[in-house]
């Protein structure tokens, strides 16, 4: 036994046990939201992958030819799991568990398959479906992560932790990976196992750390009255989408709104709290002693706005109060600076923003 085949030995039991503790760790995580519990379905599944070398190390599983690539058919089992994971950071809701389980189910048919007829086509249409999957995973999170980042840049102010790329960079490098075990099956050496093991290893590193930071952004579905929200998990951000309604569709809600209300254009006259980049609707509701469904609701049926147009709302009319002021004084306005001064992370996001709420650019309005 030469020094890659004691060291690649030892990379594949560390990897498995690092697999284990993988789980572990996202089980604890599970309520945080269904992206982690997706997750945890695809490390324990990979788990298994890699603990299953153990069975196939005993002589009557040793049929040469047979055992390699049975083992590589298990091992592309864990590839709905994965794509499933992808999806849902990049579109939250939309994967089925019943679907996601027939394509698990779909992918491990061809391992007994291959067992009873041996044939190079099987092995082939094995590979086949999981490239495909992969593949089809990297354009769906590409291009939800583009649309999403329009959608956080004309919303949000502070960004951190929302972007989706980072799904789509990674399905994208765990489908050249795919692609390249596919091309090499037949062909592993120990050098080759070894890197696969810390390849995988770090993907998955790299991998928990953005899911355990990611805040995933939830849509509501909407009543009979146009609103409604779901519950919250931990670590998960809302954004209310409605349609403008008059206080008459609504009294209920409007008359409990009342005191609210005015207690709502108090804070934000005296404490500018739109003025946070971090401002979420969670602080802004402790700091008026309500709920969150109570500001939610008070301004969807007074004045028909999101809680994130509204604070934003705010931070144009600060922003164009600052440019005045800088034009009374004759100076020239450093956009990136008024950004910063009236709560906005981005520069981009400002600039869309003021655009949606004045129609113009602010270089445009500070000429005026």
């Amino acid at each position: 036994m030469n020094n890659y085949e004691i060291v690649a030995h030892f990379a594949r039991e560390g990897a498995a046990l690092f697999f284990l503790l993988m789980c572990v760790s996202l089980y604890l995580m599970r309520r945080n939201n269904r992206m982690m519990r997706i997750l945890l379905a695809a490390a324990v599944c990979t788990t298994l992958c890699f603990f299953k070398d153990i069975f196939f190390h005993f002589g009557q599983w040793h049929n040469e030819g047979i055992s390699e690539i049975t083992t590589s058919l298990i091992d592309l089992v864990n590839v709905p799991m994965l794509c499933a994971f992808f999806t849902e950071v990049a579109l939250p809701d939309t994967v089925h568990s019943r679907r996601m389980q027939l394509m698990a189910i779909a992918q491990a048919a061809f391992v007994p398959l291959y067992m009873a007829y041996p044939l190079t086509a099987i092995i082939a249409l094995a590979h086949g479906l999981a490239i495909i999957l992969a593949l089809t995973t990297v354009g769906v999170t590409t291009i939800s992560s583009i649309r999403h980042q329009h959608f956080i840049n004309a919303r949000y102010s502070h960004t951190e932790n929302l972007r989706t790329h980072w799904a789509a960079v990674i399905a994208s490098i765990y489908a050249a990976l795919l692609a390249i075990y596919t091309l090499t099956l037949g062909q592993a050496t120990w050098v080759s196992t070894l890197i696969y093991n810390l390849v995988s290893v770090t993907i998955w590193i790299v991998m928990f750390i953005y899911a355990t930071r990611h805040r995933v952004l939830r849509g509501v579905d909407e009543d009979k009255h146009g609103y409604a929200e779901k519950s919250m998990a931990k670590g998960e951000e809302l954004y209310v989408r409605g349609i403008r309604l008059n206080t008459g569709d609504a009294p209920a809600a409007s008359h409990a709104g009342g005191t609210l209300g005015e207690r709502l254009v108090r804070y934000f006259h005296t404490d500018k709290p739109y003025l946070r980049p971090r401002l979420i609707l969670e602080d802004l509701s402790k700091s008026l002693g309500t709920s969150k469904r109570s500001v939610a609701e008070y301004l969807h049926y007074s004045t028909g706005d999101t809680f994130y147009d509204y604070v934003n709302s705010e931070r144009i009319n600060e922003a164009c109060r600052i440019i005045d002021n800088i034009k009374q004084q004759g100076r020239k306005p450093a956009m990136a600076t008024v950004a910063t001064a009236c709560g906005f992370c981005s520069q981009a996001a400002f600039n869309q923003c003021f655009h949606q709420f004045v129609h113009m650019s602010p270089k445009a309005y500070y000429k005026l």
